[in-house]
């Protein structure tokens, strides 16, 4: 049976409020820790990911108590802000010291060096975005992405099927 949650939801916001407990799984799935067993099924899968050439990088955008409710008055406040507010919101923000140990338990969970984390500082959008980029264009610039090269025969062919693909029939 499919699970409601993402193996990442419940690491955090699972783990926090107990959803895994009402998940339609069979009773093996509970013989063990559930969290940890998460915590291994995403490293297998960002290591498949990455053993199949593909970057992973992580962000965890952190922001400070005293920013989130700055932030959640602000949708209140401001009507052009207002469809983002939910009364999870609040709810939720209740259970911050929960929240923060269940991302930092994940973050080292799941850190590796083929799908490593970076907590990026992020009560000003504007340096968490500048740090995103940063290392993005650093990812990119190890990568050194290249067009493929034609082989050299194959090359010298192209001007004859130009040639097919020109020619009136």
């Amino acid at each position: 049976t499919m699970s409601k949650w993402s193996h990442k939801e419940d690491v955090h916001f699972g783990r926090v409020n107990k959803q895994y407990k009402n998940q339609n799984m069979p009773e093996r799935f509970f013989d063990c820790n559930v969290i940890k067993r998460r915590y291994q099924e995403i490293n297998k899968l960002e290591r498949y990911i990455y053993d199949n050439s593909i970057t992973v990088l992580k962000f965890f955008l952190h922001i400070s108590r005293e920013e989130q409710n700055r932030r959640f008055l602000s949708r209140i406040d401001e009507n052009e802000k207002n469809w983002k507010f939910s009364t999870s919101d609040v709810t939720e923000r209740a259970c911050w010291d929960d929240y923060m140990q269940a991302y930092e338990d994940a973050i080292n969970g799941t850190a590796t060096k083929h799908a490593p984390w970076f907590v990026i500082p992020a009560d000003k959008k504007w340096y968490a975005r500048t740090l995103i980029s940063e290392i993005v264009k650093n990812t990119m610039k190890k990568m050194d992405p290249q067009y493929p090269q034609l082989p050299e025969e194959n090359v010298a062919l192209l001007q004859d099927y130009r040639k097919l693909l020109t020619t009136k029939p």
